[in-house]
């Protein structure tokens, strides 16, 4: 039911190490000054359920509050969460803890959607301020993430070249096939290789 609506897309689990609560949080400033803005939130508490708990409702209930402007998918099979990337402009993680790395970063770079992410765990080491989105060191603050959702929706020639910049580092280095290839000389020198010397035998004194 979208039309040209600027649409803010988050992919991920509803909870709190996650940070949608903060997405939500930023949003009445960015309506201010993008009135038409949609905020799509694709996600569930788990995975394949869409069982909610008291954090999920607090989630809901700051939707309702700003009615038509957000839209809760709840869970939606991974074979259909391209259709959702594929009508976004801006893609926001809010994660709140040290991710290992968040995989739909590298899902809405292969989507060319400029990110905003935080700087936590090791989501820098993908996302590159300035290149391929914007990366928060305030990632606790709500002011923080409609500042730099902003910055993009309103720099639309800026936003175009950091999403291509992010696609073409995927086509370059994050493929399957690539993955696959890496994998597959991993196996193939493991096979080479004589086995190892077994372990001793502990003993007990």
């Amino acid at each position: 039911g979208l039309d040209d609506e600027p649409v803010i897309l988050y992919v991920g689990r509803l909870s709190r190490k996650k940070g949608p609560h903060v997405l939500l949080d930023a949003m009445p400033e960015v309506l201010k000054r993008q009135p038409r803005a949609k905020l799509v939130m694709v996600g569930s508490r788990w995975f394949g359920t869409n069982e909610t708990d008291d954090y999920v409702r607090s989630l809901q209930l700051k939707a309702e509050a700003l009615g038509h402007h957000v839209i809760l998918t709840g869970y939606v099979p991974y074979d259909q969460v391209h259709r959702y990337f594929a009508i976004a402009d801006v893609f926001v993680c809010s994660s709140q803890w040290a991710e290992p790395l968040a995989r739909v970063h590298y899902e809405a770079m292969a989507a060319a959607l400029p990110i905003v992410t935080t700087e936590r765990g090791g989501n820098t080491e993908l996302v590159r301020m300035g290149v391929h989105g914007i990366t928060l060191s305030q990632w606790h603050d709500p002011r923080a993430f409609s500042q730099a959702i902003l910055d993009l929706l309103e720099n639309p020639e800026a936003s175009r070249a950091m999403g291509r910049a992010g696609r073409r580092l995927v086509e370059r280095r994050y493929t399957f096939q690539r993955i696959a290839s890496d994998l597959n000389a991993v196996l193939e020198e493991a096979g080479a290789s004589p086995p190892p010397d077994p372990m001793p035998f502990p003993t007990l004194e």
